[in-house]
């Protein structure tokens, strides 16, 4: 499920949804539904965010070249906070983030 690189495969995703069942989850669908709820449920940063979905957000390559933090302990945090929303009771009412 791992690149050599150690990152997860692009169709990790796709295989685990299938084996789980859920073969009406689109990707794009369930990463577009991560960033709506990262930004508009919690408090997470944007770039964390973005560097969670891989998205790159330095504007030039100078500050891509100093942008080399991975961010792993609030990608880890986030990713807790996006479990929690995933396997949540969807009849109870969704709590906001101070």
């Amino acid at each position: 499920m791992r690149s050599s690189m150690g990152a997860m495969r692009q169709m990790a995703p796709v295989f685990l949804c299938t084996i789980a069942g859920h073969i009406e989850i689109a990707i794009h669908g369930f990463r577009s539904s991560f960033r709506d709820n990262i930004g508009e449920e919690t408090a997470h940063d944007f770039h964390t965010a973005e560097a969670a979905l891989a998205h790159t957000s330095a504007k030039s390559k100078v500050a891509a070249a100093y942008a080399r933090a991975d961010l792993f302990d609030k990608r880890a945090a986030m990713m807790q906070d996006w479990e929690q929303y995933c396997v949540r009771d969807k009849h109870a009412p969704a709590a906001k983030a101070d």
